[in-house]
């Protein structure tokens, strides 16, 4: 019984001793790091550094004080097991290196987006398919914000490993119209009337200047390609209003849109067969158009004159009706 009484007072008075004073340390190393740690972030703000760079490098040193606030407190604790110690640690990092091998290389991946600076904080990025507001780069994500205000975390390795398409790096913007037209319309007046609506936008840069030409003969339309330039905060702004007044201008000018049409000609029945339906052959079209149509049916059956009937949504019956009637 002296015997065990003995051995306890020897754990107290040595091992006891460290396990308590280690206990110490540790309450004393939380707080002491959370002061470092605003007081870190507060020389951080006031110096030159991006934002980025700043929550990156706090991250960092936390995560280094924590690191040794653990070490210090283990060789405190058991002192006579210093070597074995620092041998487990490193066993432990091996295995820990390995089973998150993913997670080391969004870190490493997140230090060189600091160094390379593709982007900054409230930057608007396009990051492979995903776009958004740059909010943080953090040591496993990049965060961004949606322009819906959704937030989106992205590993930092799959960030190096898409294309990134930074739209905030130039304090100018081009914004590109396609704008097609009726085969037939006159080209110089279309580009007057286009190059007329843009240049008398407010928020359209006079240098460089607004150009337009015609890009492409398209299937049923001519295709002009519109370009102007704006700073960066009034791209949208400025897209949006002009796509909105683009109709209204062509359309005071005597310019039309064009509409894919198709056209149908039907024999007169008294030369064909007369097992042909023209009523049957249009109410099929109909079902089947999704768009607006228009055909033209070369009906000769009353006044040798060929008729338009335009598919709008509307009863067939109607249609018929009107081809009775004339």
């Amino acid at each position: 019984m002296a015997e065990i009484w003995n051995n306890i007072t020897n754990f107290l008075g040595t091992t006891g001793a460290n396990v308590l004073l280690g206990f110490g340390i540790l309450f004393i190393g939380l707080f002491a790091i959370k002061i470092v740690s605003k007081i870190g972030n507060i020389s951080l703000q006031k110096a030159p550094i991006e934002k980025t760079v700043v929550s990156f490098i706090s991250s960092l040193i936390n995560m280094a004080l924590y690191i040794l606030l653990i070490y210090i407190v283990a060789i405190t604790m058991f002192p006579e097991t210093n070597a074995g110690i620092i041998a487990a640690l490193g066993s432990a990092a091996l295995a820990i290196g390995l089973a998150l091998k993913d997670s080391l290389a969004n870190f490493a991946s997140g230090i060189i987006i600091i160094v390379t600076k593709p982007f900054k904080q409230g930057d608007y990025v396009v990051i492979g398919s995903t776009e958004g507001t740059v909010e943080s780069v953090g040591f496993m994500s990049t965060t961004l914000t949606s322009p819906d205000n959704k937030l989106i975390s992205i590993a930092n390795r799959i960030v190096l490993n898409n294309s990134i398409t930074n739209n905030s790096a130039k304090p100018t913007r081009r914004v590109d119209f396609v704008v097609s037209v009726k085969y037939g319309s006159d080209i110089t007046k279309t580009k007057e009337v286009l190059l007329s609506l843009v240049n008398k936008h407010p928020k359209v840069l006079n240098s460089p200047s607004a150009v337009c030409r015609l890009n492409e003969y398209g299937e049923s339309s001519l295709d002009f390609t519109l370009r102007c330039w704006v700073r960066n905060a009034d791209y949208w702004d400025v897209k949006f209003d002009i796509n909105e007044e683009l109709q209204t201008a062509l359309k005071a000018n005597g310019i039309e849109i064009p509409f894919k049409t198709i056209t149908i000609d039907i024999p007169n029945k008294n030369d064909a067969d007369d097992s042909i339906d023209e009523n049957y052959v249009l109410d099929k079209l109909k079902e089947a158009s999704k768009e607006q149509m228009e055909i033209t049916t070369n009906k000769n059956i009353y006044n040798g004159e060929k008729q338009t009937n335009n598919l709008e949504p509307s009863d067939s019956n109607s249609n018929d009706n009107d081809g009775e009637d004339k």
